[in-house]
């Protein structure tokens, strides 16, 4: 199993940043061998965005940041869940993709867009 992180240049919190290479160590620390981590940096390694980072991007700007894959499954946009999180969704046989409908829905919610048509 592989997990990535897309980061834009660090994790954010409200008073620090977290460079790729800790969250990288605290990633790897959390799953435990679980699987293969590998964390990259937007803005200085190359990483093309799949169709719903696209889309998240173009909504949310640099607030669609961390991107959450599971063996190039989009898990997760915009937040970096915590320990319990990560490991529960790991354990999942099934695992929920982000969809487009779920980026539209969330863009509409907080105000980044009013109305796009063809959901």
């Amino acid at each position: 199993m592989k997990l990535c992180v897309v980061l834009n240049g660090g994790l954010q919190s409200c008073c620090s940043v977290y460079s790729p290479k800790i969250v990288h160590e605290i990633v790897e620390n959390w799953t435990e061998g679980m699987c293969e981590v590998s964390v990259i940096d937007a803005k200085k390694e190359a990483w093309k965005p799949d169709e719903m980072a696209s889309l998240a991007i173009d909504c949310f700007g640099e607030y669609a940041y961390p991107f959450i894959y599971i063996d190039d499954v989009l898990i997760s946009l915009g937040h970096f869940p915590d320990q319990g999180e990560l490991l529960a969704v790991l354990l999942q046989e099934k695992r929920k993709s982000v969809s487009k409908k779920d980026i539209i829905e969330a863009a509409k919610k907080y105000g980044f867009i009013k109305e796009v048509k063809d959901v």
